[in-house]
C-alpha cells in the first residue's frame, strides 16, 4: 500500500545530501549522495522516543547505505575517514525510508 511519505527521503537526500564516498567491507569505494552530519542531530529511538546525539552519522534511503553495515567506512570530504557501527532508525512508514548510521573516526588526514 502506498503511503504519504513514500519518496520523502529521497527527496530529503537530494536537496540536503552531499556526494560522499563510501567502501562496504570488501567492495570496491563508490560515490553516492547521502547526508553527513557531524554536529549533535535530533533521531528517533527504537521505541519511538527523540534523542539529541553527537556521534558522526550518514543518512540516506536504506537501500543505498544497506550494504555498509557492518564495517563499512565512509569519507565525507572534509579529511577524515569514518567506520559504519550501527544503524538507528528514523521511524518513517515510507517503503523508501531512510537509514542513518552512526559513525567513529579512525583516520584523521587534516
Amino acid at each position: 500500500m502506498a503511503s504519504i511519505f513514500d519518496g520523502l527521503s529521497s527527496l530529503t537526500n537530494t536537496v540536503f545530501g552531499d556526494l560522499v564516498s563510501v567502501t562496504p567491507e570488501g567492495q570496491a569505494t563508490r560515490d553516492i549522495q547521502a547526508v553527513f552530519r557531524e554536529r549533535p542531530t535530533t533521531v528517533l529511538t527504537e521505541d519511538g522516543h527523540e534523542i539529541v546525539t553527537v556521534v558522526p552519522t550518514l543518512r540516506a534511503p536504506a537501500d543505498i547505505l544497506a550494504d555498509l553495515l557492518p564495517g563499512g567506512t565512509v569519507s565525507p570530504g572534509n579529511g577524515k575517514t569514518y567506520r559504519c557501527i550501527a544503524p538507528m532508525t528514523t521511524g518513517s512508514p515510507a517503503s523508501d525510508g531512510a537509514l542513518i548510521i552512526q559513525l567513529e573516526m579512525i583516520d584523521a588526514s587534516s
